[in-house]
């Protein structure tokens, strides 16, 4: 069962037994699209999602940058009276818990960062694009050609952008030629550029170094076949004290869509190590009526 309640301006759904665990979408400018790991781990943990600033239901005004987006988790944590929680991020949201843990570490019991954007060195960003261009099927390279040419010349549609991204949708799982059905996202350009802006600046000045002196239990948990180059979940593990690496064959950037069976049981045993070291993370049911 789900409940939605809202917490200062933001509706928040809230379901499955286990450990309080706040779901980060990523983006930067897109909504919550983590219901599948939701429904996935509905046994496991005690899911809180929303959807980021800057795309409705939830406020649409700025600024979007992280340090606006943790002031807003942690309001959504104040406002759901979460002492403490579990973060779970996604891609950039990954980033964005990494951000909370930094700047709030007594409200963080841990984190799940699956496939996440990089904190060292420039993220695994330009890797992460770059990707795309190596990986197109001749046909698909030349598509995205024309549709870059028109972009630079007159805009793209709405239907052409749309095209853009499900040609690219192929090449974010280990198998182009059989991907997952296309994940339909809400994009805001606005907040995803200024996003992106403050996230390539803060990593421009190694803004998340002190992590290293801030032991967090940390599953850094990547797709063999994502995007992202290596070396960010390897210097993941590295900055972070007390994170483990758990690489999931024939996967990508969305493993719970290709491998969602070695997905749950790596984020279970990991929450399960944590439980034995601390009691207090008990299963709890949700609750409320959708109001606070």
């Amino acid at each position: 069962m789900t409940v939605t309640t809202h917490v200062g301006g933001f509706p928040v759904e809230i379901g499955g037994v286990g450990p309080d665990t706040l779901f980060v979408h990523g983006g930067p400018g897109l909504n919550d699209y983590l219901a599948p790991v939701s429904d996935l781990l509905a046994d496991v943990v005690r899911s809180h999602r929303y959807t980021m600033r800057g795309i409705a239901p939830s406020p649409l005004e700025g600024p979007f940058t992280v340090a606006q987006h943790v002031a807003d988790a942690v309001g959504i944590l104040d406002g759901l009276e979460l002492e403490r929680a579990i973060l779970l991020g996604h891609s950039w949201g990954g980033l964005v818990a990494a951000a909370i843990a930094l700047r709030h570490p007594g409200r963080v019991r841990a984190m799940v960062l699956i496939d996440s954007t990089g904190l060292t060195r420039n993220g695994g960003i330009d890797e992460f694009f770059a990707h795309f261009d190596d990986a197109y099927s001749p046909e698909d390279a030349e598509r995205v050609a024309e549709l870059a040419r028109e972009d630079d010349e007159r805009g793209l549609t709405a239907e052409e952008q749309d095209e853009w991204r499900r040609i690219d949708w192929r090449y974010y799982h280990s198998d182009p030629a059989n991907p997952p059905p296309f994940l339909e996202r809400e994009v805001s350009p606005v907040a995803g550029a200024e996003g992106m802006n403050d996230t390539r600046k803060l990593l421009a000045q190694d803004w998340f170094r002190p992590l290293e002196s801030q032991p967090t239990p940390t599953l850094v948990l990547s797709g063999a076949e994502g995007p992202f180059p290596p070396w960010v979940f390897e210097d993941m593990t590295a900055l972070i004290p007390g994170a483990v690496a758990k690489v999931i064959p024939d996967a990508g950037h969305y493993p719970w869509y290709e491998q969602p069976t070695a997905m749950k049981t790596s984020i279970a045993t990991f929450l399960a190590t944590l439980a034995d070291q601390e009691p207090a993370l008990a299963r709890r049911p949700p609750h409320g009526d959708g109001s606070l």
